[in-house]
């Protein structure tokens, strides 16, 4: 079910991301990527799947939750107008959506790691996945 749900929604967000923002790459979750070559703008995605429960008494049902992180790195100096846009871009884009199985909730900003030499700014979406 894990494979699902991140299949799910890395195949929603990577397709449209792309074409919005062709320049600016999305680096997921354990994926090899050179900080030292990064371009001045560019996205983490994590899917994190972090629970599952019995639906409901009698049922083999499992509803499965998690959070769907986001980053926005700029590079120091660079302002945050566009690392904001892309923002509001995911939020739009990822909140609320219905991907099939995975459903995703509202969006929540969060404070974003602090880097030397970066800014950031980070959002993230709860999510949840009833098995069949």
């Amino acid at each position: 079910m894990r494979t699902t749900i991140r299949q799910e929604i890395v195949g929603f967000v990577n397709a449209a991301f792309k074409a919005a923002y062709p320049a600016v790459p999305i680096v997921y979750e354990n994926q090899p990527f050179d900080l030292n070559s990064a371009p001045d703008v560019y996205v983490e995605l994590e899917v994190k799947v972090y629970a599952g429960h019995q639906i409901s008494l009698g049922s083999k049902k499992t509803r499965y939750s998690g959070f769907i992180y986001t980053t926005v790195y700029t590079k120091e100096g660079k302002g945050t107008v566009e690392s904001l846009q892309i923002l509001d871009w995911l939020a739009n884009k990822i909140g609320y959506a219905n991907l099939g199985v995975t459903q995703v909730q509202a969006p929540s900003p969060e404070e974003g790691p602090q880097l030397k030499s970066w800014h950031t700014e980070e959002m993230k979406f709860a999510f949840f996945a009833d098995t069949p």
